[in-house]
């Protein structure tokens, strides 16, 4: 009744397509040194390495949390990428780029998602350090 239907030849080829082969050398990116990945981090920024970078191996995490990284952490633009409904990931992101910079955090920058909370968060990591002063800039950019 069907039988219509059905092709009497099929249209493609039912060949094995070839699998390529591997180059001759494959790189394992999380051998790289710790200076080498600290480096690289750093020509990211701070944000992509709190949102991806530091999330793909073990060594790229340890990478990620060499407190040089975090002396400088723009969150401005991350904020308007991800708009004012994310305020508390915003936040709890800012207060991880804070505890990783072991005291030396130089310039955070932000926007509408810095509280009162965060700025108290800061004042909390800093106050502890009596042996070093220290000079934390924040920018608050409204639009």
């Amino acid at each position: 009744m069907f039988r219509w239907c059905l092709p009497t030849q099929l249209p493609w080829n039912m060949e094995p397509v070839p699998v390529p082969e591997p180059p001759a050398e494959m790189r394992d990116w999380s051998e790289l040194l710790l200076d080498a990945l600290s480096v690289v981090f750093t020509k990211l920024g701070a944000v992509e390495v709190l949102i991806g970078a530091g999330l793909v191996c073990h060594s790229w995490l340890d990478a990620a949390k060499v407190p040089e990284l975090w002396r400088t952490v723009d969150m401005a633009v991350l904020y308007r990428d991800m708009g004012s409904k994310n305020l508390g990931i915003l936040t709890a992101m800012g207060k991880r780029a804070v505890k990783r910079s072991n005291w030396q955090l130089e310039v955070f920058k932000g926007r509408d998602f810095i509280t009162n909370q965060l700025l108290k968060y800061v004042r909390r990591r800093y106050g502890k350090q009596a042996k070093r002063s220290l000079s934390i800039y924040i920018y608050v950019v409204q639009t």
